[in-house]
């Protein structure tokens, strides 16, 4: 009878043995795949920093681009301005210089 216990003893511990590099093992592909998850979610971290600062710099870019369309169609109505102005100052010199004439042929 000694000899069965000392067998089933012998048993118990194998199979608790067998438990134990079981559950080794478990725990080590736990922490590979905890170990690759880690490294997954920093890439997908690191993408979401490069889309922010894309978005953020695209965007200036746009505000950059709206300025400068507002900017040339103020200096394109300013030019036009300036050419009427030109056009109606050209007018007056040439009344006053025909003026300035009409007055010369009389004296």
């Amino acid at each position: 009878q000694a000899q069965a216990q000392e067998e089933e003893e012998a048993a118990a511990e194998a199979k608790m043995n067998a438990a134990s590099n079981e559950a080794k093992a478990k725990k080590k592909a736990f922490l590979e795949v905890d170990k690759v998850l880690g490294q997954k979610r920093k890439a997908r971290e690191e993408a979401e920093r490069e889309e922010a600062e894309a978005k953020k710099k695209w965007d200036e870019a746009k505000k950059k681009r709206v300025k400068a369309a507002e900017e040339e169609k103020a200096a394109e109505e300013e030019k036009g301005q300036a050419g009427h102005e030109t056009v109606d100052a050209s007018k007056r010199f040439e009344a006053a210089s025909s003026a300035y004439s009409e007055l010369l042929l009389r004296l």
